[in-house]
């Protein structure tokens, strides 16, 4: 995932250093549906992500309720009383144990922030195109022989006579 990013990157954005990162106009199509291959790409991560983490917070559990209940039949706590009455059988000890585990371990929904990719575009503004230093760097960097055309009017469409 990281090297499709990084292949995304280097294919279609060019850097301007103080000015941030541009495209050409011309690859923005393409560069758009490598965003959205990226952007399923990172949906499948994350799904996996969450069912392993999912998966080991059930081992765990597992794990813990096993450890732990010995001890608790011994001596279940007091505020389980009032669900388990005064002589609680070993299977709802259990239960109450495991309930008590999963409320406190969560599920990986609850631990799991959405990942998600994000392309934001934005305009070329007359003031960067005004810019000395911008000019430069994207005249440098991008390759082309003008970024813009400025009349006093408009331009004419063909000659009036």
């Amino acid at each position: 995932m990281t090297r499709l990013k990084q292949f995304i990157v280097k294919k279609f954005l060019i850097n301007l250093p103080g000015f941030g990162t541009v495209i050409l106009r011309s690859n923005k199509a393409d560069f758009q549906v490598a965003v959205r291959t990226l952007e399923r790409y990172v949906k499948r991560f994350q799904r996996l992500l969450k069912k392993k983490l999912q998966n080991a917070i059930e081992t765990n559990r597992e794990v813990l309720t096993v450890a732990l209940l010995p001890s608790v039949l011994r001596n279940p706590p007091a505020r389980w009383n009032r669900y388990l009455g005064e002589r609680p059988r070993v299977h709802d000890i259990e239960r109450m144990l495991r309930e008590e585990l999963t409320e406190a371990f969560g599920c990986s929904d609850d631990l799991f922030e959405a990942m998600k990719v994000k392309a934001l575009f934005k305009g070329v503004t007359y003031e960067s195109l005004n810019d000395p230093e911008f000019m430069r760097l994207a005249s440098e960097k991008l390759l082309v022989e003008e970024l813009h055309e400025e009349f006093d009017a408009a331009k004419a469409a063909g000659q009036q006579q």
